[in-house]
């Protein structure tokens, strides 16, 4: 091997060797800081969650990022802002609007996103506690339903929470493909109080509204 080759070789050796230090310790790193974050959620809340997003490579050099978990318990997807040694979130909140949501599920063919005018619970709250005035529902369906499809909904909601406000934001995807996608992502990368209609943006869809 010629000198020239030698020097080519040793060249590309070295910046594959650069590429890796730029590369892979990084996110060896933001994995790290994922890891520790998810075991102090653990302890916290005695559960196993698992790393959906987060934003600890994007902010490798701060100890304040943003990250995603999902319970395997329960498979509610949670958001957080990790400082330190300290952690900001709604997870006592998120398990109420879920618990609202699932209170109609069977009713509805597609995905039910809950909230309601209840906020920062910092324990365990039974809906029977929580003194629920008002509930919005986000339903990410197929095909459009009718007023009376969605007072039964609303009545359901009723006949648990007592004569609340409910409003029904209904989302129609009729692409069947699209409509996959996007309750898939829904319920595995995000917590779903945080959905909105603007969460969709580039996914064509109707909107229809009811107040009961």
């Amino acid at each position: 091997m010629t000198m020239y080759r030698k020097t080519i070789v040793i060249g590309l050796i070295a910046a594959l060797a650069v590429i890796s230090l730029l590369v892979f310790v990084p996110a060896k790193l933001a994995d790290g800081k994922e890891q520790k974050a998810v075991l102090m959620l653990e302890a916290a809340f005695a559960e196993t969650f698992a790393v959906t997003k987060s934003n600890a490579l994007q902010k490798l050099f701060s100890d304040v990022f943003a990250i995603s978990v999902q319970s395997e318990n329960s498979s509610i997807v949670y958001d957080f802002t990790m400082q330190g040694q300290q952690f900001a979130g709604d997870y006592y909140t998120e398990q109420l609007y879920v618990e609202v949501a699932r209170l109609v599920e069977s009713q509805v063919d597609g995905l039910v996103l809950a909230k309601t005018d209840v906020s920062g619970l910092t324990e365990l709250t039974a809906l029977a506690d929580a003194q629920v005035m008002s509930v919005q529902l986000m339903l990410l369906v197929e095909e459009p339903l009718i007023e009376s499809e969605a007072q039964q909904v609303a009545n359901t909601v009723k006949a648990s929470l007592g004569d609340v406000n409910v409003q029904l934001d209904i989302i129609v995807i009729d692409d069947k493909e699209a409509f996959a996608g996007v309750t898939y992502e829904s319920e595995h990368f995000f917590q779903q109080s945080t959905i909105t209609k603007e969460s969709f943006d580039g996914i064509e869809f109707e909107e229809q509204q009811f107040q009961f």
